[in-house]
């Protein structure tokens, strides 16, 4: 029975470092993404800042939920993430959940061009049927 419980804990250190990889990785991203909203779009710093708050809740949600990376995301993620995970989840300020499509979009665009990432049709339909 021990024994059991010695296999678990290795997997779920194994589990626990893999998640932290994902969130370095991804954190690593977002660093670029600020960057790339203040340099390249020239937006103010309030929309920055609210439109790299937005992106965190997603890439926390995918390492921590589903042990992915940004760049394996689904449209079953997309479309939990913004139909049920975000509104549970957020304490935001109504204009940060207003401004989530437009955050998220900006964020997908920033991966294309920067990371060479290709955006799913379906990733722009879910963000288009976004109302808060």
């Amino acid at each position: 029975m021990a024994e059991d419980w010695d296999e678990f804990d290795l997997d779920w250190d194994e589990e626990q470092e893999s998640v932290q990889d994902l969130l370095d990785d991804a954190y690593e991203i977002l660093d670029g993404f600020v960057l790339w909203l203040e340099e390249v779009l020239q937006l103010d710093t309030r929309t920055a800042q609210q439109d790299c708050f937005n992106a965190e809740m997603l890439v926390d949600y995918l390492a921590e939920q589903t042990q992915k990376s940004i760049f394996l995301i689904d449209e079953f993620d997309l479309r939990w993430f913004f139909f049920v995970h975000y509104i549970r989840k957020t304490r935001g300020e109504p204009e940060t959940e207003k401004r989530l499509p437009d955050s998220l979009r900006r964020l997908f665009e920033y991966l294309r061009a920067m990371h060479g990432y290709e955006v799913p049709d379906w990733c722009y339909e879910v963000l288009d049927a976004k109302v808060l």
